[in-house]
């Protein structure tokens, strides 16, 4: 199905682009796909929260607001949506979102931990 260069384009993508999750997030998973529910905890890890708000100040606040309560997600904050669905929001983040006007910002695997970090506080980024 798949050329050998195809395949070593699947294979650098893996390598490359993918973060490892378990360095952003804990997650508890129940029951399974797709009526199964995910948990998060301990989202941002050992990410520094004030980099992660300059972060966010920086190339999220023009569409998303300050608070993350401009342009909703799946009728959602944004920090909502990264404390429910931090699994989807990293890739949101990294490659953009299909048929939206966001682009993909190509992120380290710190920046991303310093953006879910401040994504965490729930006062900065409520949930309503």
């Amino acid at each position: 199905l798949l050329t050998d260069a195809q395949i070593w384009d699947i294979v650098k993508f893996f390598k490359k682009e993918v973060n490892d999750v378990t360095q952003l997030y804990d997650a508890a998973y129940s029951g399974t796909y797709p009526t199964g529910k995910a948990t998060f905890t301990n989202i941002g890890k050992d990410g520094n929260a004030a980099n992660g708000k300059t972060y966010y100040a920086n190339k999220c606040a023009v569409c998303h607001g300050t608070d993350g309560k401009t342009l909703p997600l799946e009728n959602m904050t944004l920090g909502k949506f990264v404390r429910t669905k931090a699994n989807e929001a990293q890739h949101k983040v990294k490659f953009g979102q299909l048929g939206s006007p966001m682009t993909a910002f190509k992120t380290t695997l710190q920046e991303m931990k310093d953006l879910y970090k401040a994504a965490a506080d729930t006062t900065a980024y409520p949930n309503k």
